[in-house]
């Protein structure tokens, strides 16, 4: 189904496990949105991520670095995977609501990201996807299997079993954060 999958609130410097969620092969669309504040010197890290850092990082994650968000792809990195990330960095000490969505077409062009409910132009640091992401490291909120542990705030992540429209992406951006 192409549904709902998680939602979960006020994680805040504590890794979450969710085993059997996020299990998504490239082929697959998904979307995360999800509300980060990050420090201006800070902010690195998985937001969420369902990556295998032993296995040259296969898997999936929505990634922040130097303030800004993007998503992993991966087979083996770096030869077989995607990475985009937005080109503006996100305001400093400040709660932004940001996303990405993935069209499952193994294309760093299948992949969007969104600040505050605003499609952002990206930069494609890798476009060379074509085998499996499927891996059997749980799916984890704020790191990845090992490491890259997401250092800023973090509330309000959903997962979606398909690419949400910049429509919907839009209405989650102007629902209220929990707080």
């Amino acid at each position: 189904g192409g549904g709902f999958l998680v939602f979960a609130r006020r994680v805040q410097g504590k890794v979450c496990e969710l085993p059997e969620v996020g299990r998504f092969e490239r082929d697959q669309p998904f979307s995360c949105p999800a509300w980060i504040k990050v420090a201006a010197n800070d902010g690195n890290g998985a937001i969420c991520a369902r990556m295998d850092r032993e296995a040259d990082y296969r898997g999936w994650d929505f990634w922040a670095q130097g303030r800004r968000v993007g998503m992993h792809l991966i087979n083996s990195w770096p030869a077989n995977g995607l990475q985009v990330v937005g080109q503006k960095q996100i305001p400093a000490n400040k709660w932004v609501h940001v996303a990405v969505t993935y069209d499952g077409s193994s294309k760093a062009s299948g992949v969007k990201v969104y600040y505050d409910g605003a499609s952002q132009p990206v930069n494609v640091e890798n476009d060379k996807l074509s085998e499996t992401t499927l891996t059997d490291v749980p799916f984890l909120i704020g790191q990845r299997s090992t490491g890259e542990q997401f250092s800023g705030g973090l509330q309000d992540l959903r997962l979606f079993g398909r690419a949400l429209s910049p429509a919907e992406v839009e209405a989650i951006a102007n629902v209220s954060r929990y707080s």
